[in-house]
């Protein structure tokens, strides 16, 4: 076999340029790709022959590459080192979970039981911290009603006083004007 450019490199097979023909005149509405392929100039049987040859050339050439190379020696040396490095692999992983493994699990045991034991005294100090506020805002809630009845019933008492006043003047003027008079105030 030769040393130099292979045969597909020195005639490309896998380029058509050689068999391209001129476009079939556009003014023709009969073509069709049976006569396409089968027409005068048999476009389409050049081209799978071509290809059906390329095709052969190229196993022929992969053939000879095997029997120059030795690809059973090549494939030997691969499945031996594939082999050696997959058993790293298996070293490595072994490696982490023993450096990892473990110690990730103690630190997630040591975290579930401090979660149980310290999270139970804080969800109990949060629940009476919530059930306190919920009695402050009660408290504070009926204090304001409060303050506004007391305003609303100093507002009444003012109104009435003033009201009491009034009236209490007008009595006192009437029972002045009957004593004058004489005659007794029907009220």
């Amino acid at each position: 076999m030769p040393t130099g450019p292979l045969a597909s490199e020195r005639n490309p097979a896998t380029s058509l340029s050689k068999y391209f023909h001129d476009l079939p005149d556009p003014d023709q509405r009969s073509i069709d790709f049976c006569n396409t392929f089968w027409g005068p100039n048999d476009c389409g049987v050049e081209v799978l022959f071509a290809r059906m040859d390329a095709a052969s050339r190229t196993m022929e050439e992969l053939r000879a590459f095997w029997k120059e190379r030795d690809l059973r020696t090549a494939l030997n040396a691969f499945r031996v080192e594939t082999f050696a490095q997959a058993g790293q692999h298996v070293n490595l992983v072994q490696t982490i979970k023993r450096q990892l493994d473990q110690p990730s699990n103690n630190f997630i045991n040591k975290q579930n039981s401090h979660k149980k034991t310290f999270r139970s005294a804080v969800e109990k100090l949060h629940k009476t911290k919530q059930t306190q506020e919920e009695h402050t805002e009660r408290a504070r809630s009926k204090y304001e009603t409060d303050c506004l009845r007391m305003d609303s019933y100093t507002a009444q008492s003012a109104i009435l006083q003033g009201t009491i006043k009034a009236m209490l003047a007008n009595l006192e003027a009437h029972a002045n004007v009957g004593k004058e008079s004489g005659k007794p105030i029907a009220m």
